[in-house]
């Protein structure tokens, strides 16, 4: 736009503000004449209606502010300890091999190891001195406690060093030789025999064989071996019939009597005969064939007798080995009894 023009717009504003000021002037005057007249006209008598005030509200009661908790003061750390060196783990001592024991060394000997066995590292030893003392110690200097007797049967449960026994031995071509053992046999609590006069007891093996517990009886050996099918598991010394009165063959349990009292005049020999007997409290008696015959206890023969022909024909027992066997056998099961 030139400034000719602005110039020109300005001059007529000039001249039109007046003009404004007047109309604006004469506006305002009529309104307050028409405000002074509305007032006139009220009735100054009558009281102005007052407005109602709003009701106030009810200041809420401010919530206490809480005291705020006191900060712990921290613990101070502590120093660590320093850790300490490990000491060096010394290099273990070899355990040095343990020498194997008496017994085992006769579990190594082929000629135990054919030894009927009771129990798992169990032997059987059978005498071979006519009598031999037992004793309390492993020393020849210890309380006799027993004897026993050739052939008897005797369970090894452990073998020691004691006092050294001296035997003279002739070997088949007449040359004498005297040997020294130091090793004995316990054979029970408190109950040692020196091993220079036991032998492994190696069973015979029987003629036939039966399914299930049964009696082995070899009137050779004197030997009652308890069967479990083909397996022996227990033997016995036994006393046998003079002059051939136990029977051969083969028979079957068929009555027990647990205590019992022998007459032998229920047998055919009489009151006065110079071979009657009359025993009371004999225990475990099983019959196996007519006419009295049976295995059961033999409490009135000596020991020294266990090993021989000495009865009637009854086939006896110590007290213990009695015991075993009626535990052991039932009606039914097998007796084999032969020579051999």
């Amino acid at each position: 736009m030139s400034r000719r023009s602005l110039v020109r717009r300005g001059v007529a504003l000039g001249f039109a503000l007046p003009a404004i000021s007047t109309a604006l002037a004469a506006c305002i005057s009529s309104e307050r004449q028409d405000s002074d007249d509305d007032d006139l006209s009220a009735d100054p008598t009558e009281p102005a209606e007052d407005e109602p005030s709003p009701e106030p509200e009810p200041t809420s009661t401010p919530e206490p502010t809480p005291t705020p908790e006191p900060t712990a003061t921290p613990e101070p750390t502590a120093t660590p300890e320093p850790t300490p060196t490990p000491e060096p783990t010394p290099t273990p001592e070899p355990t040095p091999t343990p020498e194997p024991s008496a017994l085992d060394q006769i579990m190594d000997d082929p000629e135990w190891q054919a030894a009927l066995r009771p129990d798992e590292g169990l032997f059987y030893g059978a005498v071979t001195g006519d009598s031999v003392n037992i004793r309390a110690e492993p020393s020849v200097q210890a309380a006799v406690v027993g004897t026993t007797f050739r052939r008897h049967p005797l369970v090894i449960y452990d073998v020691v060093d004691g006092d050294p026994i001296e035997q003279t031995i002739t070997d088949d071509e007449g040359e004498a030789e005297t040997v020294e053992d130091t090793r004995w046999f316990r054979i029970g609590e408190g109950r040692f025999i020196t091993a220079i006069f036991v032998e492994p007891l190696v069973p015979t093996a029987p003629p036939e064989v039966f399914e299930g517990n049964w009696v082995d009886i070899n009137l050779t050996t004197f030997y009652a071996i308890g069967y479990r099918n083909d397996t022996p598991v227990y033997v016995a010394i036994i006393t046998a019939g003079r002059d051939g009165r136990t029977p051969v063959g083969q028979y079957q349990i068929n009555r027990r009597v647990f205590n019992e009292t022998m007459d032998s005049a229920t047998v055919g020999i009489p009151e006065g005969d110079p071979e009657y007997y009359y025993l009371e409290d004999v225990h475990y008696t099983q019959y196996f064939r007519a006419g009295g015959y049976a295995m059961h206890e033999n409490y009135w023969s000596s020991p020294a007798a266990y090993g021989r022909f000495s009865s009637n024909g009854c086939v006896g027992l110590f007290y213990s080995d009695a015991q075993w066997f009626w535990e052991f056998l039932d009606i039914g099961s097998f007796v084999h009894i032969h020579y051999g």
